[in-house]
């Protein structure tokens, strides 16, 4: 099995913003990933869930994202 990890560089990058937003997404955890030898790696199965999980919402802080972040606790827990 073959699976392409992004680092936290990469999707900075791809996504034209800070390695701090990357970091803030991670913490919020709204994004989801996995820490393997020495550092965090998102799978494309990762990244999906995120963009599938934003579609439609603002994060383009931590104020927001954490905002998304107890909205989307919030739907899981009425789910229950």
């Amino acid at each position: 099995m073959n699976i392409r990890l992004y680092t936290r560089e990469e999707l900075a990058k791809a996504w034209h913003c800070s390695i701090g937003s990357i970091q803030d997404l991670h913490d919020s955890g709204i994004l989801k990933g996995r820490y393997i030898g020495r550092g965090w790696g998102y799978s494309e199965d990762d990244i999906k869930r995120f963009f599938d999980t934003t579609r439609g919402e603002d994060v383009r802080n931590y104020t927001k994202m954490m905002i998304l972040k107890e909205k989307i606790d919030s739907a899981k827990s009425i789910q229950k």
